[in-house]
């Protein structure tokens, strides 16, 4: 008796503070744990009880729910497939149809928004793929824009952050700057979306392109008097390379400025930085 009063102490704790159950089951089994539960509070009040756990640890937080991972962490082990022909079994199929599928459309719905405010903004997707996973952002990317509404997307992107930034792009400095993933990571975590990432190779090719001749032909307007940093990009063999030059270091303003004008009339003709 006294264990059966502990453990309806501890449930009504738990449930008061919207707590995982993962200690009590541990303590008193799956089975005992959800059947005393069930004895103390309508299937309704559960059901209401889990909802919140979920909004809290799940969709504020910004993790991906799935029935799996959320009875690893509400219960502190997966369900057994054996159940099937339980109660107990039918009340889990509530909560993945009641709960765990409305939060996860609740997530999806955000993780669109989000994707098309990125889109309309011509900016990054780290922050997105870091919350929801690279292949899960990449898929619903693609179900909600066209192949090449992406490219072209794409290609607003890095013209305006590399291109018009004077930074010479690179794949992994462009899978870094917009999945914040390196490529090697990108490589091994999705196979499904080979054809497009061979189609972005193509535009960060592209892009690479207009820079070997822009940035080259704009090397004598970087060597402006009135900035203290100058980026100078040249060929060596087939690849596009970089000296930048920081004054900004020279503390005196009359020594910061005939150290630019030497070194803009040194390399007025030069090619190799």
């Amino acid at each position: 008796m006294k264990s059966i009063n502990d453990l309806e102490q501890l449930l009504k704790n738990h449930f008061s503070n919207i707590a995982t159950l993962s200690d009590v089951v541990t303590k008193y089994g799956y089975a005992v744990t959800l059947n005393q539960l069930r004895n103390l509070y309508k299937d309704e009040e559960i059901l209401d009880y889990i909802y919140q756990y979920c909004i809290r640890e799940y969709y504020q937080k910004r993790i991906l729910i799935s029935y799996k991972n959320f009875a690893i962490n509400f219960y502190g082990k997966p369900v057994e497939s054996k159940l099937e022909s339980s109660k107990r079994f039918h009340f889990e199929l509530k909560i993945k149809n009641e709960v765990i599928e409305k939060i996860f459309s609740l997530q999806y719905e955000d993780l669109s928004k989000n994707i098309v405010q990125q889109v309309k903004n011509v900016a990054t997707l780290k922050d997105v793929v870091n919350d929801y996973g690279f292949t899960i952002v990449l898929n619903q990317l693609r179900s909600m824009f066209n192949d090449e509404d992406i490219l072209d997307y794409i290609r607003q992107y890095c013209m305006k952050e590399f291109y018009e930034k004077r930074i010479i792009i690179r794949i992994n400095k462009f899978n870094m700057s917009f999945y914040g993933k390196e490529s090697s990571y990108l490589k091994y975590v999705d196979c499904n979306n080979a054809d497009i990432e061979e189609k972005i190779k193509e535009v960060i090719e592209e892009i690479y392109s207009l820079e070997k001749d822009k940035f080259i032909k704009d090397n004598r307007m970087e060597m402006n008097l009135a900035n203290d940093f100058w980026r100078l990009c040249f060929m060596k063999g087939p690849a596009l390379n970089k000296r930048d030059l920081d004054f900004s270091h020279i503390k005196s303003p009359s020594l910061r400025d005939e150290v630019k004008m030497y070194f803009k009339h040194k390399l007025k003709n030069e090619y190799n930085y």
